[in-house]
């Protein structure tokens, strides 16, 4: 069985950059009496997640994993 590391490592990106964001709303939404965060997490997964393929897709980004991360972050 093949496996598609490029996809794993851009699901888990997706995730792990969701559940900061999810962690960080919440904070501020506490501060400000909200009692949590105003957006569900799966709503930020799903944001991220398009944002992720379509700058795939429509961005002309291709290289390994790794180098596209690095540019990510940057």
């Amino acid at each position: 069985m093949k496996r598609n590391y490029v996809a794993v490592s851009y699901g888990a990106l997706v995730i792990i950059e969701s559940i900061w964001w999810f962690s960080l709303i919440a904070m501020i939404g506490g501060m400000l009496g909200l009692a949590g965060s105003p957006l569900p997490w799966s709503s930020l997964v799903a944001l991220m997640g398009v944002g992720v393929v379509t700058a795939w897709l429509f961005g002309g980004a291709k290289g390994d994993s790794t180098t596209m991360a690095m540019y990510q972050a940057v």
